[in-house]
């Protein structure tokens, strides 16, 4: 759980999203992860765990190129650790800038 940058356009600042599936910076590596059951709306869809903050709307068109609708920094980390521990793992993000900042 934490924050994350909106790719997709149709997120706002403070929407929730909750990721079927990690990318690794790159698209190299994908890790599955459950999604969450809850009555809160919120939205799904990829996330992709980048290297380095994606600073400027060009980066950002970038990073969509992968399939994803938000980026983040932590994720990809945590979903190898969990895989090898033969754990479940769950990726929810609130989003705190949108698309175009």
């Amino acid at each position: 759980m934490g924050t994350c940058g909106a790719l997709a356009d149709t997120l706002a600042v403070g929407d929730i999203v909750a990721a079927p599936e990690v990318i690794g910076a790159g698209g190299r590596s994908r890790f599955p992860a459950v999604l969450p059951r809850s009555g809160a709306p919120f939205h799904v869809g990829p996330i992709l765990s980048a290297d380095r903050v994606a600073v400027t709307r060009e980066e950002k068109h970038q990073a969509r190129e992968s399939g994803a609708i938000a980026v983040e920094m932590e994720a990809a980390g945590v979903a190898e650790v969990a895989r090898a521990a033969g754990v479940p793992f769950s990726c929810i993000r609130a989003i705190s800038d949108t698309s175009d900042e």
